[in-house]
């Protein structure tokens, strides 16, 4: 596995670390994989038939599976544990929090990952550099120089497409909605029916004050689904699998209040 910066090359040899593996996928030939590919791990099996849409639909992308009850903060110090991942997703959530700001992200599932070629090569061009170093470790944690440490690239591309998905609607919403009404220029009156319009009062001018939103996407999602033609994201044998739950987060907020997916007894 050799990374794709300039003068590497020479400082790695073919390595079977998961990591710098994972850190090549945004270079599959497209000629010879699909936009969308289904990322297993070496212990993760499928047991049941799964249709299309448990990873993906062209209504809604990808689907991810993520762990709202581990959340993963960012750490650049690279003194966590580097034989495991913990490591990779400190500096990963780092670098994110680099690019979009500072929060906790949910953990990604072990579970089969669905994932979009074309984002994924987004994401190793806007991380080039880091992306370039994974393949420097040759084994987990093995290479410890500051700010070459390994990526996780399951964790990054997902939560990456999670926060471009989030700037689009702010973006939309900021300038396509409010700043194209006003040629780009908004003053303090339309500032104060921004403000209102996302649930602000007038009495409220400095703390916004939010409740639990009422949230349709769960139910909405069923229904798109099937006016689209569109199987369930659900095992095919229904009474083996159990049950099964659906979220979207096309409001750009992750729901950390879901619970676990249900299965039979």
């Amino acid at each position: 596995m050799r990374p794709t910066g300039s003068g590497r090359s020479s400082q790695v040899l073919i390595v079977l670390l998961s990591h710098a593996v994972e850190s090549q996928l945004p270079h599959l030939d497209p000629e010879m994989v699909s936009d969308n590919i289904v990322a297993l791990n070496d212990d993760q099996f499928m047991l049941l038939p799964l249709p299309p849409s448990a990873f993906h639909t062209t209504l809604y992308g990808q689907v991810f599976r993520v762990d709202p009850g581990l959340l993963v903060g960012g750490d650049p110090s690279g003194r966590a544990d580097g034989g495991g991942e913990w490591r990779s997703l400190g500096w990963s959530a780092h670098l994110l929090n680099e690019r979009f700001g500072t929060r906790k992200r949910p953990y990604m599932q072990h579970n089969a990952r669905a994932l979009s070629l074309p984002l994924m090569h987004e994401v190793s061009l806007a991380f080039g550099e880091y992306f370039a170093a994974t393949p420097l470790s040759r084994f987990r944690g093995s290479h410890k120089e500051p700010k070459e440490y390994e990526v996780n690239t399951i964790f990054i591309s997902t939560h990456y497409v999670i926060e471009r998905h989030r700037e689009a609607l702010l973006w939309s919403w900021i300038v396509g909605k409010w700043g194209a009404q006003y040629g780009g220029m908004l003053d303090r009156q339309q500032k104060r029916m921004m403000w209102e319009e996302t649930g602000g009062r007038k009495e409220e001018i400095n703390i916004l004050k939010g409740g639990k939103a009422d949230r349709r996407t769960q139910s909405d999602v069923e229904v798109n689904m099937h006016m689209a033609g569109l199987q369930p994201p659900q095992a095919v044998d229904k009474e083996r699998q159990g049950g099964y739950d659906i979220f979207m987060g096309v409001d750009g907020r992750i729901q950390r209040e879901l619970p676990f997916p249900r299965t039979a007894d």
